[in-house]
């Protein structure tokens, strides 16, 4: 019985995670993160205002979504899917 209670208490909390794990929602409308460590390791991320993917230094801990191993990458998962946004001003 314990077994149904842990198997329950798990569904429950990978359930109430789903919505974070949608990396497409707002991944590329962030802004890029340089991460909390010391290194520098060059990376991708798109850029809601000029809607391009351009590099910038990651420090390969931290951030956010809204980075990519490729300018490729960025693109697929980005430039193609994202409309207008008219609330943003030009």
């Amino acid at each position: 019985m314990s077994c149904f209670w842990l198997l329950l208490l798990l569904t429950a909390l990978a359930v109430a995670d789903w919505p974070n794990r949608d990396e497409g929602s707002d991944a590329c409308s962030q802004l890029p993160e340089y991460g909390t460590c010391r290194s520098h390791i060059r990376m991708w991320y798109f850029n809601r205002y000029s809607r391009r993917c351009q590099p910038f230094d990651y420090s390969a801990c931290g951030g956010n979504l809204n980075r990519f191993f490729s300018r490729n990458e960025c693109i697929q998962h980005c430039s193609l899917t994202r409309r207008p946004n008219p609330n943003l001003l030009e």
